[in-house]
């Protein structure tokens, strides 16, 4: 308690956790209608895999021009510069007349969001460093908020017959009005870190088994948000306002789950929750998998998103400890391979569920939270 009332108390962290929730909110709102993209423009779940390999693609460039843009750009500047354009951009993916043109709009979101996901992390990462708080899993737990409020918004649009377009461009005005609105002068006098302009830089031995359990974890998280919809309407019978609420559980249990996790890493330690946490990921995925209703693959999705919660905060803390390396470049360096796996995954998983069926690659996620389970063991 302490935690969040120091951190909603503080004006510099709360603006860092509104991008972070705004950054959430439409990438939940997309979540909660690729389903409606899929069936609008006749897709396979291979081509419509292939065109959501443009979120990666993006975000792959835009990690390797991030450090250039910051070097010129102060950072709370260019962190809600770039999450507000990604804001503006992704509606247009609901214009999209095929495979190719969404491929095309969704490579822009990708840019605008990966240049995003630097900034703000840097951002949240120099605050830290200047005002002596710790605040990383806090924000994240506000783009797990986001992400649940962006989903069950999806639904709603969905109920009132709201165009994709036209309701991710609705929600995509006020978020960017209400972040300019109430925070301005915090994103102005962010601090900028030290370093924070360099290049990308790949992990060194130090950072890359955190880096692979950010990458398993992550690569998860974005199977959950990219296909536990379709898996709920395509093979389980949910209907298009329902089929969101897999993604707005595993983003409920998720929020629940980061917003207690300093008080339950001090009481059992890093090492005991991460691993737990990714045993019970490997648990729910498996029950999701597995499901022969809606309720039951909803309910399997929530406990992954309590049991994947607390991994990358922590994950992300370590690699901003890690000797001799500064925790810009540390946490920047999880960060990037984390993303890639968290956008790259999903369309791998849809040609994958071509070939084999979308229960069949979802499976696949089990292994991966099996596997950072032993990492974390052993780090």
């Amino acid at each position: 308690m302490k935690v969040l009332l120091a951190f909603f108390s503080h004006r510099s962290a709360l603006a860092g956790g509104y991008l972070f929730f705004l950054l959430a909110v439409l990438f939940g709102n997309w979540v909660a209608r690729i389903a409606e993209v899929k069936t609008s423009l006749g897709l396979t779940e291979g081509e419509l895999g292939l065109a959501m390999i443009g979120l990666p693609a993006g975000i792959f460039l835009a990690i390797l021009f991030s450090g250039a843009v910051l070097s010129r750009i102060p950072t709370g500047l260019a962190a809600w510069g770039s999450i507000s354009l990604f804001a503006l951009v992704v509606p247009f993916a609901g214009l999209a007349q095929d495979a190719p043109s969404l491929f095309v709009w969704l490579l822009l979101a990708g840019l605008t969001n990966g240049a995003g996901g630097v900034a703000v992390n840097t951002a949240v990462s120099a605050i830290e460093q200047r005002d002596g708080i710790q605040i990383i899993a806090s924000c994240h737990g506000m783009f797990s908020i986001g992400g649940m409020a962006g989903a069950l918004l999806g639904g709603l649009q969905v109920q009132a017959g709201l165009s994709l377009f036209g309701g991710m461009m609705l929600t995509a005005l006020v978020m960017v009005l209400s972040a300019a609105l109430l925070f301005h002068r915090e994103y102005q006098g962010m601090p900028n870190e030290a370093g924070a302009g360099g290049g990308f830089e790949l992990p060194g031995r130090s950072l890359l088994i955190l880096a692979l359990i950010g990458l398993c974890i992550m690569t998860g998280e974005g199977a959950i948000a990219d296909w536990s919809a379709v898996l709920l309407r395509d093979y389980l019978g949910a209907g298009e306002s329902s089929a969101g609420l897999a993604y707005a559980g595993f983003s409920l249990a998720m929020t629940a789950g980061r917003f207690s996790g300093d008080t339950l890493i001090a009481r059992f330690g890093s090492r005991q929750i991460s691993v737990g946490g990714a045993l019970l990921g490997a648990a729910g995925m498996l029950a999701a998998v597995l499901a022969a209703t809606p309720g039951q693959a909803i309910a399997g999705f929530t406990l992954a998103g309590l049991g994947y919660s607390c991994v990358v905060p922590i994950v992300f803390r370590a690699a901003a400890n890690t000797p001799g390396v500064p925790a810009s470049r540390g946490i920047a360096a999880v960060t990037s391979i984390g993303f890639l796996g968290f956008m790259g995954g999903p369309p791998l998983l849809g040609l994958i569920g071509d070939q084999l069926g979308l229960r069949m690659a979802l499976s696949l996620m089990v292994a991966l939270a099996l596997l950072a389970a032993a990492l974390l063991r052993r780090h």
